[in-house]
């Protein structure tokens, strides 16, 4: 593909791409301790929300810790560790209740809301813990630049803002895919830079599927997407995610029959507990799991 090419479909994207509006366009945000409530309020908001993140598996208790959580950053605007907690349990609303190709009555419209919602929550928490990165944006870095000035400890922030970001925009369509790419490879490559075994080899599984799913022309490569689900597996071989992004996306666009349904049948022939502090989660990707199985006709 010519370079011309190249720029024209760039130039698409950014032309018909979804936008959304950051935070960090907000240039005085509130103080700690502005939204109202007492530091006892604050503290129990967090617990409520806590407690209830414990039985996530249930949609209603998951909404409880939500609702908790956010009440608690409106007292304590500051908080960045909640606002992390609210990009990870805003993406597991989507991806787990409302996603369209996991459950049958999924809503379009409500997962890329809730997923804009998690990317909003990212921003907040990413703003929060590196108020330099804030002010870096704020005077014109692209934030995929600026996230150098946030540390190990705040990687959370960034991984749940990117992974909510690539599933809105990958909802979105191509070319809002397209306009993202950048920005969200440049985020994980941070996390990959500061911990590769975060959330059970996250950054590593992020780039097995992106490389997979990436058409040639904007960075596709099978053998580096093996490398990286090989190395997530090797990390934490019983991460349900791993195993089902490694065969939805590299076993169907390798052609590989076989590699899919080891990769599904293992999740689905494994115990969900196997990883006791993320059942909810591997419960979902059951789930996934089975309804790929079952097209396996369709995509070989």
């Amino acid at each position: 593909m010519s370079t011309r090419t190249l720029a024209i479909i760039a130039a698409c994207a950014l032309a018909c791409a979804a936008e959304h509006k950051a935070s960090w366009e907000v240039k005085n945000p509130p103080p700690a301790g502005s939204g109202g409530g007492s530091e006892a309020d604050y503290k129990q908001l967090v617990a409520q929300g806590d407690a209830a993140w414990a039985e996530r598996g249930d949609k209603d208790k998951l909404m409880r810790a939500i609702y908790a959580w956010e009440g608690a950053v409106r007292v304590q605007p500051a908080d960045w560790q909640t606002f992390g907690k609210l990009a990870r349990a805003t993406y597991l609303l989507a991806d787990g209740f409302l996603n369209p190709l996991v459950i049958p009555d999924g809503d379009k419209a409500k997962y890329e809301e809730m997923h804009e919602k998690g990317i909003r929550y990212g921003e907040l928490a990413m703003s929060n813990y590196s108020p330099e990165f804030r002010a870096k944006v704020q005077a014109g870095a692209k934030p995929e630049d600026a996230v150098e000035l946030i540390g190990k400890d705040g990687i959370a922030t960034m991984y749940w803002y990117a992974a909510n970001l690539g599933r809105w925009a990958n909802s979105k369509g191509f070319t809002t895919r397209l306009a993202q790419k950048d920005r969200i490879l440049k985020i994980m490559r941070r996390c990959l830079e500061l911990d590769s075994d975060f959330f059970y080899a996250a950054p590593h599984r992020y780039f097995g599927a992106f490389y997979a799913i990436a058409p040639s022309f904007a960075g596709g490569d099978l053998d580096k997407s093996l490398q990286h689900f090989q190395t997530a597996i090797q990390k934490s071989p019983n991460y349900f995610s791993t195993h089902v992004l490694f065969a939805e996306n590299y076993a169907t666009k390798k052609g590989d029959k076989d590699l899919f349904k080891k990769q599904l049948e293992f999740v689905l022939q494994t115990p969900e507990n196997v990883l006791p502090d993320v059942v909810p989660e591997q419960r979902i990707e059951k789930l996934k799991a089975k309804r790929l199985l079952d097209q396996i006709n369709e995509k070989f």
